[in-house]
């Protein structure tokens, strides 16, 4: 960047140190289309109790409802530091494909707490998380023993 600029690279430690320039990690929103606005409007006002509605609307109550999500997960970086003792070895990190690093996809459940009378916890509202992987066999040619591998199964969830 000191070159970009035509100068030191101590002048633009400094800038930096002083605050002239500041860094910016700009990250990619996604751009929602009149359709999208609408059908999220549509999920907000059908959260409304009817019987609020026009004078004092309310939000229904929420005791009974699961929310549920899923993320996936890269099984390992392409880069990845390590702090090694001086008479460790590397450690040896190898996959097929840099480019298609297998995945995880986990679930999980939540809920609304639930107190008794006492306000003693009943039920904390942690459902569960759940990792969906398929182990998979494989003959590799080159070697005359098995491997696995995961991958991922894809799991679609509907809800009432």
């Amino acid at each position: 960047m000191a070159r970009a600029l035509g100068v030191k690279r101590s002048s633009l430690h400094r800038w930096f140190k002083k605050g002239l320039l500041r860094r910016h990690s700009s990250s990619l929103k996604p751009l929602l289309k009149d359709a999208n606005k609408h059908e999220r409007l549509r999920f907000c006002v059908s959260m409304l109790e009817q019987s609020s509605l026009p004078n004092d609307p309310k939000f229904i109550e929420m005791r009974n409802i699961i929310h549920l999500d899923e993320k996936w997960y890269y099984l390992t970086r392409k880069n990845k530091n390590y702090y090694l003792l001086p008479g460790e070895n590397d450690p040896h990190r190898c996959v097929q494909n840099k480019n298609a690093i297998g995945k995880v996809m986990f679930l999980s459940a939540v809920a609304r707490p639930r107190f008794d009378e006492e306000g003693n916890c009943t039920f904390d509202g942690k459902i569960g998380a759940w990792a969906f992987i398929r182990k998979v066999y494989f003959h590799m040619a080159f070697f005359s023993y098995r491997w696995f591998q995961y991958s991922y199964v894809n799991i679609i969830c509907f809800l009432s």
